[in-house]
């Protein structure tokens, strides 16, 4: 195993301990333990919504040009976090795609979103005026560099985040303004410290080679399908387990860039599972599953459709180590599947590959690690509200329980 981080707490390990509920019992070493004693992170960064009083605007740089651009065009900008940080003077919710704008109406009547928009106000009115520079990476196979609030980058990013964002973090965290704006900072954290759609091939090496993670194509309603598979996964070839989180990052920021269409905020992912061994649930491999879980229900926060687990045989064996680490507001889409016939509820028989039931006759390749070579693809396809939408469907049926 490499090094770990040594600089400041980890985003993945920030305060896991407070939020989980049920931590389990024995299952790892008391070591292994310290590193996942804590762990929280959240989204992703689009921009935020900020309605500032005039103090508060000319004592800080609070709202960044960013707020004047539509969420389509920030998903495909290439970051430039100077000219982000600059001053606005904007007031109002941001201007975002045209499904955001139909939900902003019940948005605005929401209490508690409207409580972390204050307090997300304060936090950025308490954003330093001069933020310090950010530091240059010289090497590129090392741990994460968690030191990096106060930056430019990171405060580019506080600024980053939207009053949608806000929204999928509360559902993050049952409802707790505080709380989501913990988690949105951490999102923050997270993006200006790993950088993912910046991210060199030499730095995801090890993960790539694997071949563990592909796209999939799009849902007939537009989600695009991120496929994965525990065959060939190891942690031992890693140079720290931060690789695996920065290659988990990179996946998921390939699809929210390249692969989310108009109106499409969410993804589906199909985890074939029968590579999986007990191995997987000791203490060094264990730590990369929780920095996938950190990626899936923290950083990907309310995006995720529905997981669909395959060929679950031997994974339910351990399925009770890994479980107690699943949030609430996952857990109604996390659906043990050992038939493909619910897949062809939701995607296309000739998009999905015959070994999960479809009539796709080839093997979608696995991402590259290549930035420019995985977000180039065809043009992905709007939200289609008349095709089965999974999120949608899993809702209702927890809802009638």
């Amino acid at each position: 195993m490499g090094a770990t981080s040594s600089s400041s707490c980890q985003p993945w390990q920030c305060c896991r301990s407070e939020h989980s509920g049920n931590q389990p019992v024995d299952v790892i070493s008391d070591e292994a333990q310290d590193q996942f004693d804590a762990g929280d992170i959240g989204s992703q960064n689009i921009l935020v919504s900020a309605t500032l009083d005039e103090e508060s605007q000319e004592k800080k740089n609070l709202v960044s040009d960013a707020l004047a651009l539509p969420t389509q065009e920030l998903q495909t900008r290439q970051s430039d976090f100077k000219s982000t940080a600059a001053h606005s003077s904007a007031k109002e919710l941001p201007k975002t795609n045209s499904a955001c704008q139909a939900e902003l109406p019940k948005l605005q009547e929401n209490v508690e979103l409207q409580e972390a928009i204050k307090i997300w106000q304060d936090m950025l009115a308490a954003l330093p005026a001069d933020p310090r520079a950010d530091k240059e990476e010289t090497e590129l196979r090392k741990p994460i560099d968690w030191d990096v609030k106060g930056t430019v980058r990171f405060c580019a990013e506080m600024r980053l985040i939207t009053a949608f964002d806000l929204a999928r973090f509360l559902s993050a965290r049952r409802g707790d303004p505080t709380e989501a704006c913990k988690l949105a900072q951490q999102v923050a954290l997270y993006y200006a410290a790993v950088r993912p759609a910046e991210l060199k091939f030499q730095q995801i090496a090890a993960p790539v080679a694997q071949g563990c993670w592909r796209f999939g194509g799009w849902s007939t309603c537009g989600y695009p399908i991120i496929l994965s598979t525990s065959k060939g996964f190891s942690h031992t070839t890693y140079y720290s387990n931060d690789e695996y989180l920065r290659f988990a990052g990179y996946v998921v920021e390939v699809i929210r860039k390249a692969r989310m269409g108009p109106g499409v905020h969410k993804f589906i992912l199909v985890a074939d599972t029968s590579g999986f061994s007990m191995g997987m649930v000791r203490p060094a491999a264990l730590r990369c599953l929780l920095q996938l879980d950190f990626v899936l229900q923290e950083l990907c926060a309310d995006r995720m459709a529905a997981a669909f687990l395959m060929n679950t045989g031997v994974f339910r064996y351990g399925w009770p180590f890994i479980s107690p680490f699943l949030r609430p507001h996952v857990r109604p889409f996390l659906k043990f599947e050992n038939s493909n016939d619910t897949l062809l509820k939701f995607i296309d028989g000739s998009t999905l590959e015959k070994q999960y039931g479809g009539t796709y006759a080839g093997s979608y390749p696995a991402f590259s690690g290549i930035w420019e070579k995985d977000v180039s693809s065809q043009p992905a396809p709007p939200f289609n509200p008349s095709a089965p939408d999974p999120f949608s469907f899993y809702q209702q049926e927890a809802g009638s329980k």
